[in-house]
C-alpha cells in the first residue's frame, strides 16, 4: 500500500489561553553544523558531532538567529494543558525537515532527533458563520501546492528573552495571512497537537475558532488586507458536516500536509468526538494514512 504519511496526535479537550499552562525553560536544542555562539545553555541529546557532520544534504540560513519555541511534553486533562517547553533555532527546524529524510526509519539518531527537537508551529481553524474551515493551497513559501489548514506559523523570536507566547503568535499569523484581528473571531481554544513524522516533521499546536462572516467574505478579507496574502496560492472551504470533512481529506490525500490533516482530525474529534475519529482513521488508512493518536500527552 502507498504510505501517505504517519501523524502523531494528541487530541484535547477544547481549551482556552488562560487554562493552558506554559512552564518555559530557557535552554536550547540545537540541529546544526554551526556551533552555537550565544548565551543561552545547551540542552545536550547525545547526538554526536560526527554524526551530524557527515549529513549530506545542505541547510540554507533562514533567519539564522532567530529562536523557536520548542516542546519538550505536553499534557492534557479534561480542563488543562500544561506545555513545557525550552527553545531551538529557526536553522535547527529547517535541518529537521532537510536531514531527516536521509536517515532510516529504525535509525537511533532519527528517534533521538525527533525525541528533541521539536519545534513548535501553530494553525489556526476558522469555522465560518455558514459552516466551512479555511484551507490554503501552498504558494511558493514551502511545499508549495499542498493543502493546509490557514492561517498557520511559527512562534519564534529574534530575542529569547522575549518569550514567543504560542496564542500571541497565532493571533499574529492570523493577521498576516488572513488580514483577522482578534475582535473579528471569538476566543480561541487549543484543541490538539499534530505532527507529521514523514513530512515536515515540526508538531503544530492546533486552535479553534469561531467568525460572524460566511466564508466568501474572509477570504475576500484575506487577499484585499493581509500583509502577506501571497504566500497562498490560493484559499479555499471546506463544508464541516461530518462526511463533507472526510470526504475532503481522502479526495484530496495526495496534496494534503500531514500537519493539515491532524488539524482536522482535531476539528473533527471537537465537533464530533470521538467515534467521529475511530472512523475517520480507519478510512485514511485505506488512503495510506497511519494516525497514531496519543493519550493525553506529546510525545508519546
Amino acid at each position: 500500500m502507498f504510505m501517505a504519511g504517519i501523524i502523531d496526535l494528541l487530541l484535547t479537550p477544547r481549551t482556552e489561553e488562560e487554562a493552558v499552562v506554559i512552564n518555559h525553560t530557557n535552554e536550547l536544542v540545537v540541529l546544526d553544523k554551526i556551533p552555537y555562539d550565544g548565551d543561552l545553555p545547551l540542552k545536550e541529546y547525545d547526538l554526536s558531532r560526527n554524526f551530524v557532520e557527515c549529513l549530506r544534504t545542505e541547510v540554507p540560513a533562514p533567519r539564522a538567529n532567530t529562536y523557536v519555541l520548542n516542546i519538550v511534553k505536553v499534557e492534557a486533562t479534561e480542563s488543562r494543558v500544561t506545555l513545557s517547553t525550552n527553545y531551538s533555532t529557526m536553522r535547527s527546524q529547517f535541518a529537521l525537515r532537510r536531514w531527516i529524510p536521509e536517515l532510516s526509519l529504525d535509525s537511533p539518531e532519527r528517534a533521538l532527533i525527533l525525541q528533541y527537537v521539536l519545534p513548535i508551529g501553530g494553525t489556526m481553524i476558522i469555522e465560518s458563520i455558514d459552516k466551512k474551515i479555511l484551507i490554503e493551497e501552498r504558494g511558493q513559501v514551502e511545499v508549495p501546492g499542498k493543502y493546509m489548514l490557514a492561517p498557520a506559523g511559527g512562534c519564534e523570536t529574534r530575542n529569547w528573552k522575549v518569550f514567543p507566547e504560542p496564542f500571541r503568535s497565532i493571533k499574529g499569523e492570523a493577521w498576516e495571512e488572513t488580514g483577522l484581528l482578534p475582535g473579528d473571531y471569538s476566543p480561541i481554544g487549543l484543541i490538539g497537537v499534530a505532527r507529521d513524522v514523514t513530512d515536515g516533521f515540526n508538531p503544530t499546536l492546533l486552535y479553534h475558532t469561531t467568525i460572524q462572516l460566511p466564508l466568501e467574505e474572509i477570504i475576500a478579507k484575506a487577499e484585499s488586507l493581509a500583509p502577506e496574502a501571497g504566500e497562498h496560492q490560493r484559499l479555499m472551504g471546506v463544508d464541516v458536516e461530518s462526511s463533507e470533512l472526510l470526504h475532503f481529506c481522502t479526495k484530496n490525500t495526495p496534496q494534503m500536509i500531514g500537519n493539515g490533516l491532524g488539524g482536522i482530525i482535531a476539528f473533527g474529534n471537537y465537533k464530533y468526538g470521538e467515534s467521529w475519529v475511530h472512523d475517520a482513521t480507519r478510512t485514511l488508512e485505506k488512503y495510506g494514512w497511519e494516525i497514531k493518536n496519543n493519550n493525553r500527552k506529546f510525545p508519546a
